[in-house]
């Protein structure tokens, strides 16, 4: 598996493959989420690739999936101790290519680009409903560190 940045003619392909990550979203969080997803706009990518924030993932020349990242970095913090986060905002892999070992060998790259540039520490979001994703994540190493509750009126 190649784990490159992403171009800008990726993304045709990379909306498609977030579409389906959304929809499932939509269909387990329908009072949270839009049934549409108007957020993954060509100019939100530039700005993700001006930021060199989003990789795919390629096998045989063919895009299997992608990750988006963000830095979170505290520094003199009043309350927080000094630390640079490496948060993953997004990551899918097409279905086909799920349960491959595609998702853990990105997750590794990962892991090491983060050792090399300073990060202290990855974090990611999960949603409750997402318990495959969960065991994933845990299987790798990563810890439940806080979790949010909420009460839809």
């Amino acid at each position: 598996m190649i784990f490159g940045y992403a171009v800008l003619d990726d993304y045709p392909l990379l909306k498609e493959i977030r579409y389906s990550t959304h929809k499932m979203h939509y269909e387990n969080e329908p009072k949270y989420f839009k049934e549409e997803d108007n957020f993954f706009t060509i100019n939100y990518y530039k700005d993700k690739l001006d930021k060199n924030q989003i990789y795919k993932l390629e096998v045989e020349n063919e895009i299997i999936g992608y990750v988006m990242i963000k830095d979170i970095e505290y520094k003199n913090d009043a309350m927080i101790r000094d630390q640079r986060i490496l948060m993953i905002e997004e990551i899918a892999i097409v279905n086909k290519y799920q349960n491959k070992g595609f998702g853990k060998e990105a997750m590794k790259k990962i892991e090491v680009y983060a050792q090399k540039n300073g990060y202290t520490s990855i974090e990611l979001n999960v949603w409750g409903f997402n318990k495959i994703a969960m065991d994933f994540y845990q299987r790798l190493g990563m810890k439940i560190s806080r979790i949010r509750m909420e009460k839809r009126l």
